[in-house]
């Protein structure tokens, strides 16, 4: 027992200015025992530390990611060439200091973090302390200010797990596969600024430490970011870039049509088909995107190519990094280099399928890039760094444009005015008080199921949205597993705008109010820096 003891304070480099910790949350009868036993315990004492807590721990765990003990591989670090520094060490850090370990307690360490005080204490040759002098005042860290806003965080949370609920009593009761899990990405569309980020099933940081083996063996994955992590095909939702792309490249016009007659000819030995749901016949842009128009963008998509419509995609936000400030998944969409490139492939990412995917987080900076005409921003999560003292703002996220596609013209008008079609055939939306721009999407999951003896395949319940269509404000990005057809989301989409009418209104409200501060507790024992809140369309059928 001593023996490991020693090894840990040798491990942990103690010394007179580097405390070791015997232990930490102890009872209070052990601290009466220790304080009575002081004489006979030299070296030894009882030490109020301030704790990382929060006040709203289900508001975007993820996001704001967690506090943690330095490990020794942070502590010591050796280089390719056998070199050893103490990185942390050298920046002012105990080894048994508390430091970010993820999200944005990770990135924002520095600014977060504040500087300790120092308070000599002066003890008699019997060990009695007999003065104590505060030589250097602790400092407090930066606040970083979110561009989230806590009440309107819970009210996507809310209508998301509302969504997920109707779904299965609604569509898959009889399904042995359940919608069990999602995420939604609301972003600003003036600015590229995050309001909300919801992930389904979530998890409560304040319970982390105690439930983590619960958490990570739920089969929900609660722990998993979907948000900004979870890669999915986008099957229709990826239509609009596909007609973005064709238009502006001139491959098609406002009048050009394709016919459809239900099955895409074009291959002699690759038929793949369309549901004709809501149309048939010469099918024009703005049509095929309404009724989700399969042999269309077979057709402009095999006439355009990947190389030139991936090249709109990348522009608008799929397949690359948005710029937010913690880990992102990149996806990536189907090119010509694939190993399984065939020439059948290109009309299958042309709907959103083949080897194509994407996050949460890029569907709604593509959804934004849509309405602001092919400017793009730098999508973020953080609004400001704060003086914690004065409130004296000392660094603001300004607007950054990532990429621009040039509006020739009608291109961004016409893919509108199709995805304003698609919202007047989704119930939710149909008769909403202003004017939504979407996309639905239904793409294929690997999993199948048989209804008699026809195989199907489970599907997930994708979304775009924008609005108001005519000066839009917020834009969207959903994913609900399993969910089914993509219009499903139709009234989680109009949730989503009435939460965020009531926000501007200000008579936006939660059950449970609590403190702006998603993270308000003290790190380190200084004052607290902290990290704060400002306050059915057609089924895809892809090819078989």
């Amino acid at each position: 027992m001593l023996g490991g003891i020693l090894y840990e304070m040798q491990q942990q480099a103690f010394s007179n200015v580097n405390n070791f910790v015997m232990a930490e949350n102890v009872s209070e009868t052990t601290v009466a025992t220790i304080k009575e036993n002081s004489l006979t315990l030299p070296g030894v004492e009882i030490v109020e530390t301030s704790t990382r807590s929060y006040d709203e721990g289900d508001i975007i765990p993820h996001v704001l990611g967690r506090v943690g003990k330095i490990t020794a591989e942070k502590w010591k670090v050796t280089d390719e060439n056998g070199q050893t520094t103490y990185p942390l060490r050298e920046k002012g850090y105990n080894m048994n200091d508390m430091i970010g370990v993820s999200g944005l307690e990770a990135v924002y360490e520095d600014e977060l973090r504040g500087r300790d005080g120092v308070e000599t204490i002066t003890r008699s040759s019997d060990g009695v302390i007999v003065g104590t002098a505060m030589t250097t005042v602790p400092e407090p860290g930066h606040t970083v200010q979110l561009t989230i806003d806590s009440a309107f965080q819970q009210a996507v949370d809310k209508a998301l797990a509302k969504n997920i609920e109707m779904i299965n009593s609604t569509y898959n009761t009889g399904s042995s596969a359940k919608a069990a899990a999602g995420a939604v990405v609301v972003i600003s569309t003036k600015d590229g600024s995050v309001l909300a980020a919801s992930n389904y099933p979530s998890y409560d940081q304040n319970l982390f430490a105690t439930q983590y083996s619960e958490y990570s063996a739920d089969p929900g994955l609660p722990l998993l970011n979907r948000a900004l992590q979870g890669l999915y095909t986008p099957g229709s939702t990826f239509k609009p870039a596909v007609a973005v792309a064709a238009l502006d490249a001139g491959v098609i016009n406002r009048f050009s049509t394709v016919y459809c007659n239900g099955v895409y000819t074009y291959y002699d030995t690759y038929r793949p088909k369309c549901t004709r749901h809501g149309h048939s016949g010469n099918i024009d842009v703005i049509t095929a995107i309404k009724w989700s128009c399969n042999i269309f963008f077979y057709d402009v998509g095999r006439r355009t190519t990947s190389d030139v419509y991936d090249a709109y995609a990348y522009k608008m936000g799929l397949g690359v990094r948005t710029g937010v400030e913690v880990n992102e998944a990149t996806g990536r969409l189907t090119t010509k280099n694939d190993s399984n490139y065939t020439a059948s492939l290109d009309v299958q990412a042309a709907i959103g399928q083949g080897n194509t995917v994407v996050t949460p987080v890029q569907l709604a900076t593509y959804a934004g890039t849509l309405a602001n005409r092919g400017i793009r921003y730098r999508t973020h999560f953080v609004k400001a760094i704060l003086d914690t003292n004065t409130g004296e703002v000392l660094q603001e996220t300004q607007p950054e444009v990532m990429d621009v596609i040039e509006d020739r013209g009608d291109t961004f008008d016409l893919v509108k005015q199709g995805m304003i079609g698609v919202s007047e055939t989704v119930s939710g939306l149909s008769n909403y008080p202003i004017t939504i721009a979407c996309k639905t999407g239904t793409p294929q999951r690997s999993e199948t199921y048989y209804v008699g003896s026809t195989r199907k395949h489970y599907t997930n319940t994708m979304m775009i949205a924008y609005g108001p269509a005519e000066d839009a404000e917020i834009a969207l990005g959903i994913v609900i597993e399993y969910g089914g057809g993509g219009a499903r989301a139709g009234n989680l989409v109009a949730d989503i705008f009435n939460a965020y009418a009531a926000l501007k209104e200000g008579t936006l409200t939660v059950e449970e109010p609590g403190a702006d501060s998603a993270s308000d507790a003290a790190v380190d024992g200084q004052d607290a820096p902290e990290i704060v809140e400002n306050g059915d369309a057609p089924a895809d059928q892809p090819a078989a």
